[in-house]
């Protein structure tokens, strides 16, 4: 089976909850759909030109031993459109290279909705150019930020104290004084190679999933307030010099367990259960290791989690 047939089948079943199913003997069998959401059921069966023979058998030994209603609807795979036979009844003919429904019989126009949503759904992915300028913005920002401090510190693996005082690190005292400026520039700094490396990492690994479903602006909303909330958290909480985007990357974090949440329907709580386990895994990590703001983390995470639930929005295939 082709790669987008086989997307179509399975989002038919993550976002309409139809059910998989293969048709026919083990040598000679076609793969389909069957939606029991509705009465009658529906049964969607897919098949190429070269299978129409079997596509009738199946049919037809479907018919004698399902006596309740069911409704037929042949999915043609071709990207040749003199296969298609426009007096034949319940027939779509889907062009699995191209990504684009090429026919639809009037008499099934409302069944096809939902075939005809998931494919612009496709096609929308596939003009994404994945470039997420929010996230890669901030991961640059970050990265100039610490060669400007390598080179201060004449050292990659631990900058000196005094060069990240003097950039803007969180230091009690100072905003104490006034100097306020530092809950955020805090936030760009690192301490050497190794804690950017991870920070830049994990931002990069789940940040484009948070800018694509929130957008760029709410994504970037949730960035700054959870680090700037994570600063404001360690200065209440810990008398201690820290500098770091872990507090808004926690918040980034805590938004994707928002989003795991509610559309633990749509694309399963197994989606939702690896996030959980990353989260407790980076929390565990937090308490763990000396050195560690768990105080930013928190607040970060806290914040994250507020933040995404007040600016969710519901995601569907109806609204994109």
């Amino acid at each position: 089976m082709d790669k987008n047939t086989k997307i179509l089948i399975e989002n038919l079943c993550k976002y309409y909850n139809f059910q998989i199913q293969q048709f026919g003997e083990q040598n000679a069998y076609l793969w389909g759909v069957i939606d029991k959401n509705i009465i009658p059921n529906r049964i969607f069966i897919f098949f190429k030109q070269s299978e129409r023979s079997n596509l009738e058998n199946i049919l037809n030994k479907i018919k004698i031993e399902n006596k309740e209603e069911i409704k037929y609807i042949k999915v043609l795979i071709t990207n040749d459109s003199s296969q298609i036979n426009m007096l034949e009844d319940n027939i779509i003919a889907f062009d699995a290279k191209n990504n684009d429904v090429l026919y639809i019989s009037n008499c099934i126009r409302d069944d096809a909705k939902e075939i005809e949503k998931i494919v612009a759904f496709q096609k929308a992915n596939m003009k994404d150019n994945r470039f997420y300028i929010v996230t890669y913005s901030i991961i640059f920002i970050n990265v100039i930020i610490f060669l400007i401090s390598v080179y201060m510190s004449k050292n990659i693996f631990d900058i000196n104290s005094n060069v990240l005082e003097y950039l803007g690190a969180k230091d009690n005292l100072l905003i104490s004084k006034g100097e306020y400026y530092r809950l955020i520039s805090s936030m760009f700094l690192h301490s050497g190679i190794v804690h950017i490396s991870m920070n830049m990492y994990s931002l990069f690994a789940i940040g484009p999933l948070v800018e694509k479903f929130y957008g760029k602006f709410r994504y970037f909303l949730i960035y700054i307030l959870s680090g700037i909330i994570a600063s404001i958290t360690s200065f209440m909480l810990s008398p201690y010099m820290s500098v770091g985007a872990s507090g808004a990357i926690f918040g980034v974090l805590g938004a994707t367990l928002v989003i795991a949440y509610n559309l633990r329907k749509q694309i399963g709580k197994s989606f939702l259960i690896n996030v959980v386990s990353v989260v407790v895994v980076n929390l565990i990590f937090s308490f763990s290791i000396p050195n560690i703001d768990v105080y930013a983390h928190l607040g970060g995470f806290v914040s994250g989690v507020i933040l995404g639930a007040i600016l969710y929005r519901n995601y569907s295939l109806d609204n994109k």
